[in-house]
């Protein structure tokens, strides 16, 4: 008997094992206790239950919050070329950022977020998926300096 064969005998048993989960020392003893046994497999072995189909995970967006009083973005900067598209009551998507930013990648730009703007400046950056489902992001200014 191989070890596929055992381990279909063992799941009609209740006892759900891989064949890679068999040694071949054990092999031989598994066998002996399945001869042993005989006759049909218990009633009350527990039926695997049909896997329920999982809905698509909701997709999250960003959210950095501000780690400081507010500083402002100096003039001509790329941070600031960032935050005022971002501070637009549309947002700004990833497309529009790197094209704005054209020497930054977009990996760059999201570590920016977190970094030059969260922790340097104060401002937090949130997003939101549109119905288009295209990531838009927001800056989010403290109130106190709004």
């Amino acid at each position: 008997m191989t070890k596929h064969e055992i381990a279909a005998a063992l799941a009609e048993r209740g006892i759900v094992l891989k064949p890679s989960q068999i040694r071949k020392s054990t092999a031989e003893a598994l066998q002996a206790r399945l001869d042993a046994a005989g006759g049909p497999p218990p009633t009350n072995a527990p039926a695997t239950a049909p896997q329920a189909e999982q809905p698509p995970k909701k997709r999250r967006g960003t959210y950095a919050a501000p780690k400081r009083d507010y500083k402002p973005f100096r003039d001509g900067t790329r941070q600031a070329t960032l935050f005022n598209l971002m501070v637009r009551p549309e947002g700004a998507t990833l497309d529009e950022l790197t094209a704005a930013v054209p020497t930054w990648k977009a990996t760059t730009i999201k570590s920016a977020f977190h970094s030059d703007f969260a922790a340097l400046h104060g401002v937090g950056v949130r997003s939101a998926f549109d119905e288009a489902g295209t990531e838009r992001f927001h800056a989010i200014v403290p109130e106190a300096t709004a």
